[in-house]
């Protein structure tokens, strides 16, 4: 499985983390871990996910116009594990 890393940005409001979640969800994506906070009206989110080889490239392509459509700005990080050693 691969990881990656999202955060994203935008105005708070009900329904902002069922949208994305949802979206990560269809798309083949396993949250790992998550932290949410509200900031004066400014929602932010930071999701370590993994999915697999095959779901990776696909959910890439999706997240920028899906955020957009839900009102955050985001950025995606491959998760790279450290080699044990």
């Amino acid at each position: 499985m691969n990881s990656l890393i999202i955060t994203a940005i935008g105005p708070d409001r009900p329904g902002i983390v069922g949208e994305l979640t949802s979206h990560l969800h269809t798309a083949g994506a396993n949250l790992l871990d998550t932290r949410m906070v509200n900031l004066r009206g400014q929602f932010a989110m930071m999701i370590l996910l993994e999915a697999s080889a095959a779901a990776l490239p696909g959910l890439k392509q999706s997240l920028p116009d899906v955020c957009r459509q839900i009102g955050l700005t985001i950025s995606i990080s491959d998760q790279h594990v450290p080699a044990a050693g």
